[in-house]
């Protein structure tokens, strides 16, 4: 017991239990469902995060671009010694 207010401090938090219930309902959801489903719905968010990252490739191309010209053009007027 706590000596200021004289109750006993909580053993598990509020965000804990949502987070522990949480992970329960997902575990029977996951233990429930056949393996199709869970693998397409898998391979439908991994074709989502590469469609943004392609997006994102597209969006930043000129700044890697305008590096690699000046690198190459460092190391092509001997700035930059080349190994090998």
């Amino acid at each position: 017991m706590t000596e200021a207010t004289g109750s006993a401090a909580p053993l598990i938090s509020r965000s804990s239990c949502g987070s522990n219930a949480r992970t329960c309902l997902s575990g029977a959801v996951g233990a429930a469902a056949s393996l199709g489903p869970v693998i397409d719905v898998s391979d439908a968010a991994i074709l989502a995060m590469a469609a943004v990252n392609i997006i994102g490739l597209y969006a930043q191309m000129p700044t890697p671009k305008r590096e690699m010209n000046g690198y190459l053009a460092r190391l092509a007027s001997g700035e930059i010694r080349k190994f090998r």
